[in-house]
């Protein structure tokens, strides 16, 4: 019986149900979603333990350094953004005369 109807369970048996649950050590149970709380908690227990035997490099030799320090292609960057923009307003034109043109042939139907 719940809700509504608890009234007709009695006094004696309301009281100890109040005093069960003021004497409950733990709300554990009645958790909703505990058991996801607790499988998400071992997980990252288990990465925490095996951190510490992660490296983040391995060195495979030994490094050397070059001694002429890399340029970037000035020419060709400017030359791959001019037709890159050219390419670009292209589109854009075609697309702008395509919705001016859609639109006058709408207006004359």
């Amino acid at each position: 019986m719940n809700g509504e109807l608890a009234y007709m369970r009695g006094t004696i048996a309301l009281e100890a149900e109040i005093g069960n649950l003021q004497n409950r050590q733990s709300d554990d149970p009645f958790l909703g979603k505990l058991r996801d709380l607790e499988t998400q908690y071992s997980f990252y227990k288990q990465l925490e333990e095996v951190v510490p035997e992660a490296r983040v490099y391995r060195a495979d030799g030994i490094v050397e350094s070059s001694g002429n320090p890399v340029k970037p292609k000035r020419a060709i960057i400017l030359l791959a953004g001019i037709v890159l923009g050219l390419m670009f307003g292209a589109v854009m034109a075609l697309v702008r005369e395509a919705v001016t043109s859609s639109r006058g042939s709408l207006r004359e139907a």
